[in-house]
């Protein structure tokens, strides 16, 4: 019997190279090989004990998903989200997609196949991809910092008081303002989503639709057009019309028999479409009028981001104003309304747990509301736009719906202007307010554990703070501004979805560029004058740490001394009374303007 050495294998790094040295112990009679080649067909070297050794089978897949792995077993089936086991060939194959869901995460469906990101080959640190737009290449985490987005790099944030303190693919944005990038990605046509700049223009014979210029087609208003794969075949739009749609990737239902009226979640008059077992549908639109009017049997509804109030195809039935109508699964028994008029709901205002209509407390009987099958309450009306002047008939009110005005079921109630009144369950237990007063609100402003009001501080008495469910929330009934914007006394005007409510709110002697309580910040400074607005900075950690206010002026980035810094618990914050900016948008010296959630104020600069 031969004798053979035994070794003892150590893993070296050198150079960061894995190598293995053998250190063999003791001395030997002879080796019975040194190379594969020294061994029978069938064997191979072992060089640790330099002994010939039977080749026992690796199996092999690479590449298959299925069939003999060459050891006498069977290859897994390994194909990724978006692709198939080809059992004759055994290799994966693409099936196509029809939702991002189907691919990988890098991946995006686009016209049914998964196609990869690409973030600039790999060379973008953030903003959206330019293959698959609906998806991140990452976003700047250090402060004080945002995403370039024509190199796509995280770079410093630059201050602002106004677009002209920026480049001029820039704009000026928050406050304090900083100087923000347009985004035109995948654009070559319209105003970016960001700053509302025009990302170009289109040659003569072309339109802008959704970005891209197009062909001018010949769809009239309310006729399918080409919208991706949906109505394929339609082709484009008539010029001034624009092609509106939703993509039959499963999120508005599915129509496994391949025809179209299995879509029941879309309406008819929008087209509906049946692309690879999945709903869509498209059709022509135009931008409603001044006023947010659409031609008959159209609606208008806020589209996009910046929001654009276009026409949308309305159902056609018989429902009069404030009669109830389908609003998806509120009221479904329900005609649809008549032409001309909008149906209006909401499907989530609170719990009916015993099934009854009569448990949705909150919604007034006018609202028709509806304990659906999930015993949650809702509710749904046909409503028709405002007249001249935002006028409505008797028993109906204007109200802002997503920017456009329409008219309201008065509630009935006699809860007068500041009085708490029933919103979203908060203060459920007062009666609705009186004719031509809208109750206004927020049902998720905090939280209150003990169950107690008096936990929801950051709410001001005036406001009727309420306690439910450990969620703090308010309401009042207010009233529209008067024309020239003004309220009566104990009310401030306030910017609600676009229109002017009178909200409560207290006065003082604060005048244009004096400090004003803004929550805990300034807390004890005079209220501002009737017609100025308190506009501020909460003490929150978000503009710089303090131990004292003066801090708060070289921090990075500084708060103006001319804004009245605060320091409140070691957080810098910032208040001060602002009017609105004149009707070309100036403001007197001293002052610059802003745009503050919609509206021009003059800061002080």
């Amino acid at each position: 019997m031969k004798k053979f050495l035994v070794c003892t294998v150590v893993a070296l790094a050198v150079l960061s190279l894995g190598l293995v040295l053998i250190h063999c112990g003791g001395g030997g009679e002879e080796k019975q090989c040194e190379t594969n080649e020294d061994c029978p067909q069938g064997y191979w070297c072992d060089r640790t004990v330099w002994e010939c050794k039977v080749i026992d089978c690796i199996p092999n897949c690479t590449g298959k998903c299925c069939g003999d792995d060459g050891c006498g077993g069977t290859c897994t089936d390994n194909c990724p989200n978006g692709y198939e086991c080809n059992a004759t060939t055994c290799v994966c194959e693409s099936t196509g997609c029809t939702s991002d869901s189907d691919c990988t995460a890098t991946q995006c469906c686009l016209q049914g196949v998964c196609t990869e990101m690409s973030c600039g080959n790999g060379t973008w640190e953030c903003g959206y991809d330019s293959v698959c737009t609906t998806k991140s290449c990452g976003t700047c985490t250090t402060a004080n910092t945002h995403c370039d987005l024509t190199t796509h790099t995280c770079v410093a944030d630059v201050n602002c008081t106004s677009d002209g303190d920026c480049q001029a693919d820039e704009c000026c944005l928050g406050t304090p303002g900083v100087c923000t990038p347009m985004d035109c990605t995948g654009r070559e046509c319209g105003n970016d989503p960001v700053c509302g700049k025009s990302c170009g223009t289109c040659n003569a014979g072309e339109d802008c639709v959704n970005g891209v210029c197009q062909t001018q087609g010949t769809g009239s208003l309310g006729s399918p057009c080409t919208f991706g794969d949906v109505n394929a075949t339609a082709g484009n739009c008539n010029t001034g019309l624009e092609c509106l749609g939703i993509a039959a990737d499963g999120t508005a239902g599915t129509c496994p028999g391949g025809n179209p009226t299995e879509c029941t979640n879309l309406l008819e008059e929008w087209n509906r479409d049946c692309v690879g077992s999945n709903c869509g549908a498209s059709f022509c639109s135009q931008e409603c009028d001044a006023g947010g009017g659409c031609p008959d049997g159209f609606v208008g509804q806020d589209v996009g981001d910046p929001a654009v109030c276009m026409c949308v195809p309305a159902a056609q039935g018989a429902g009069e104003g404030g009669d109830p109508c389908p609003w998806n699964d509120v009221n479904a028994s329900y005609d649809d309304c008549q032409a001309g008029l909008a149906c209006l709901g909401n499907e989530d205002i609170g719990d009916c747990p015993g099934g009854q209509d009569s448990e949705c407390t909150s919604v007034a009987d006018t609202w028709n509301p509806d304990c659906q099958s999930t015993n949650i309450c809702g509710f749904s009306f046909c409503s028709e736009p405002c007249g001249t002047g935002d006028t409505c008939p008797t028993g109906f009110y204007p109200g802002d719906v997503s920017g456009s005005c329409y008219c309201i079921p008065e509630e009935g109630g006699t809860s007068q202007m500041g009085e708490p009144c029933p919103f979203g369950g908060m203060n459920a237990s007062y009666d609705f307010c009186a004719s031509g007063l809208s109750c206004l609100g927020n049902d998720d402003a905090g939280t209150c554990p003990g169950g107690s009001v008096t936990e929801c501080t950051d709410i001001p008495d005036i406001d009727n703070p309420d306690c439910v469910g450990g969620i703090c929330g308010f309401s009042f009934c207010a009233g529209p501004c008067d024309a020239g914007g003004n309220c009566p006394n104990g009310f401030v005007p306030s910017d609600v979805g676009g229109s002017c409510y009178c909200v409560p709110g207290e006065t003082g002697n604060s005048q244009a560029g004096d400090p004003c309580p803004f929550g805990d910040v300034n807390s004890t400074a005079d209220f501002c004058a009737a017609g100025l607005a308190c506009l501020g900075m909460a003490a929150d950690g978000t503009i710089g740490t303090c131990t004292i206010a003066t801090d708060c002026t070289t921090n990075d980035p500084p708060i103006p001394a001319n804004q009245n810094p605060d320091c409140v618990g070691g957080n810098c914050g910032a208040s001060f009374c602002a009017d609105e900016c004149d009707a070309s948008g100036n403001c007197p010296t001293g002052f610059a303007p802003q745009d503050v959630s919609g509206t021009c104020y003059c800061v002080p600069a």
